[in-house]
């Protein structure tokens, strides 16, 4: 699945993008099934298998960014996302599983307890997304760096309900900012 973003949805989908990686398929094609693995014990859920996945976020659910979150946060924008997820789970572990976004990589992994999961990226490639100049924010060009995201959500029967929260750094110049977003996720099969 490919995200083209131009104008304004171009800062929140930057800054959000890492959130998609919780429910795109790597290439937009249709996901095979994975291979049947061991439940884990008695109670866990099983979430092995092809997701319907939904992910909304909204430029206000943005924090922290410095002057790039200011200006993102001012759009005032929301974004719906719906894509394929195959997860492969095996007992209580989600196996790592790499997904593309907007050009980003990102390999993901994680665990499943009774009804909850809990997911995080592990490493995305590039490691950094460029934003550019933004104008009100002065001339040096902005960056996103440390891309992270996690996940908590909860299963129940055929439906996967979480708030997902992602977080880099972004760096202009010599200035550096935290910035982190959240967002809604929701998967069915």
């Amino acid at each position: 699945m490919k995200i083209y973003c131009t104008g304004k949805t171009r800062i929140l989908t930057v800054v959000l993008c890492v959130l998609l990686s919780a429910g795109c398929d790597s290439d937009g094609s249709s996901p095979v099934a994975p291979t049947p693995q061991p439940l884990g014990p008695p109670g866990t859920a099983d979430v092995a298998g092809t997701w319907t996945a939904t992910l909304t976020a909204s430029s206000g659910d943005i924090t922290g960014g410095g002057c790039l979150g200011n200006v993102a946060r001012g759009f005032q924008l929301s974004r719906t996302w719906t894509a394929t997820l195959t997860v492969a789970q095996d007992g209580t572990t989600l196996t790592p599983t790499s997904v593309e976004i907007a050009g980003v990589t990102c390999s993901f992994g994680g665990s499943v307890s009774s009804n909850t999961v809990n997911a995080t990226v592990n490493s995305c490639t590039p490691d950094r997304i460029d934003v550019g100049a933004v104008e009100v924010c002065g001339s040096d060009p902005w960056h996103l760096e440390s891309l992270s995201l996690a996940v908590e959500a909860t299963v129940s029967g055929s439906v996967v309900t979480g708030t997902p929260t992602a977080t880099a750094t972004a760096v202009s110049g010599d200035a550096s900012h935290s910035v982190s977003a959240t967002g809604t996720l929701s998967m069915s099969r």
